[in-house]
């Protein structure tokens, strides 16, 4: 595998993938109803709605797009076609960072990749029903991307933490706001990366990882911070999935920012026990974490938002024409993340069907 070729592209275009779950109407337990969705959506649909590893999930996926809104409504219309599809067979659309109810009966999609996937790691996987919001920048060069990369290491806290939705999982409260992180982590090619001083370094590390037959492709790296040179792109796979839209343009918004910013500034280069511990402290505690820098230690509430002033005086949104959406985050730094809201759910009706109602699109 060659890892060095650039996809170029114009600069700072977006794309995003939202995983999504099929339930049973009543009570939301999973349906194993993906190939049966599959086959019934219109052909124009069908390039951007995808199997995943278990056959009650979904992926849909947007084409490259010159905003973070047109994001939002290509997503929007696209979840509204799933649904509308998996409405024939019974079935509804909803997400959320994990299923939050007991999943002890569920089934594999017929696939030679998963079979090997499921082969490989065998019981992490028996209880992996997790959704994801991935999104994707694309910069002109590698070297703009892995500047992007080193600088959103840093930030990933942030987005862990305004992404969080996975409060429950099979049948328990985790105690933790993100526990998709957590879960995710457990296997060996994925969770929080390292540092790089040079791009070639990691196309080094992807070689040697295809020599040991530890992967095949870069589709076996599940870094929460990824380098896809055959999209041109960064990718930032931290976020919980949301049925919040806005939320998703907002982060959208955001990680085009991180990359436009990091073009200027070289972040902290923080030691990897503090990333992990930032990253820990947002998965537990939210934006009400603890976020340790080399020079102080603040609340990542705190941090995310002069970080945002900070780029909004730098003209960042300006040169990327999102500077509307400033005053819009700066409110979502205090408003209560869909985890808060699943908490609030259960506390009220003490009934995890619900919490995944919430979900429902």
């Amino acid at each position: 595998m060659d890892f060095l070729p650039w996809k170029e592209g114009a600069a700072y275009q977006l794309s995003a993938e939202l995983e999504v779950r099929l339930h049973e109407e009543g009570d939301m337990h999973l349906v194993s109803a993906a190939p049966l969705v599959l086959d019934a959506l219109p052909l124009d649909v069908l390039p951007h709605v995808h199997p995943e590893y278990l056959a009650s999930l979904l992926e849909l996926t947007t084409p490259v797009c010159s905003s973070p809104l047109e994001v939002r409504q290509f997503l929007e219309t696209l979840v509204h076609q799933t649904v509308q599809c998996a409405a024939k067979f019974g079935v509804v659309v909803a997400t959320s960072g994990v299923h939050a109810l007991p999943c002890d009966d569920v089934r594999l999609v017929d696939s030679l990749h998963y079979r090997a996937f499921s082969h490989e790691y065998g019981i992490l996987l028996r209880k992996f029903t997790i959704c994801g919001l991935h999104l994707q920048v694309r910069l002109p060069s590698s070297d703009d991307a892995l500047r992007a990369y080193n600088v959103a290491l840093e930030y990933l806290p942030v987005f862990i933490a305004l992404g969080a939705n996975s409060a429950f999982f099979d049948g328990e409260e985790t105690g933790l706001l993100g526990y998709r992180s957590k879960l995710f982590e457990q296997l060996p090619l994925a969770g929080m990366p390292g540092y790089f001083d040079e791009y070639y370094e990691m196309g080094e590390l992807y070689r040697a990882l295809v020599a040991s037959q530890a992967i095949e492709s870069l589709r076996d790296v599940m870094w929460e911070v990824r380098i896809n040179p055959t999209l041109g792109a960064l990718e930032m796979r931290a976020c919980d999935a949301s049925n919040d839209f806005v939320r998703i343009e907002l982060l959208s918004v955001l990680f085009q920012a991180l990359c436009a910013y990091a073009q200027c500034k070289s972040g902290q280069w923080l030691h990897r026990q503090m990333l992990e511990q930032n990253r820990w402290n947002a998965i537990r505690h939210g934006l009400d974490g603890v976020f340790q820098g080399k020079e102080k230690v603040e609340i990542l509430r705190t941090y995310a938002r002069a970080w945002i002033e900070e780029m909004e005086e730098m003209g960042i949104f300006a040169q990327l024409g999102t500077q509307a959406y400033v005053s819009k985050l700066l409110l979502l730094l205090d408003h209560p993340t869909p985890a808060h809201l699943q908490k609030e759910c259960f506390e009220k009706h003490r009934c995890l069907s619900e919490v995944e109602r919430l979900g429902l699109f």
